[in-house]
């Protein structure tokens, strides 16, 4: 009884170090698949194959669906960046309008805007939120000069 035991323990002990062997030489693969990629990564940029400036008319990250996710593109001269839900449709937008003007808009499902915040072309914060239709229900500017900050409650 007590050998059976002692088998059993020494068994146990041989199927753990055979694990252990196999982990290492897991981890000891793994680390030379490192080590092979980052070579190969530095060989790419000192050969200088890596281009310094990539030019598109956009560029769009897609969903799993094949629709895009989030889009950065040039439209109307402006620079825009447009994120998109799963379906394919423009919820949120971030672009330059005018003279370098930033304008975060919000849309629904429809593609109307809902909230738009951004600078007045005098360079003051300014929100509208707008119900279907496009009607504005609320309109939001303020002149902010120094000292002139809004306290706190």
């Amino acid at each position: 009884m007590a050998e059976e035991e002692v088998d059993k323990g020494e068994d146990r002990l041989q199927q753990l170090e055979k694990q252990v062997r196999e982990l290492r030489m897991t981890s000891l693969a793994g680390a030379v698949g490192v080590v092979v990629l980052c070579i190969f990564s530095l060989f790419r940029i000192l050969s200088g194959s890596v281009p310094e400036e990539i030019r598109a008319k956009q560029i769009a990250v897609m969903h799993e669906n094949g629709k895009p996710g989030i889009l950065l593109a040039i439209r109307e001269n402006n620079p825009r960046f447009s994120f998109h839900d799963n379906e394919g449709d423009i919820r949120a937008v971030f672009e330059l309008q005018g003279m370098g003007r930033p304008v975060l808009s919000f849309l629904d499902k429809e593609r109307h805007y809902r909230a738009i915040y951004g600078l007045s072309e005098e360079g003051n914060p300014e929100m509208e939120r707008q119900v279907r239709g496009g009607k504005v229900i609320r309109h939001f500017q303020k002149m902010f000069r120094r000292g002139a900050w809004p306290k706190t409650r």
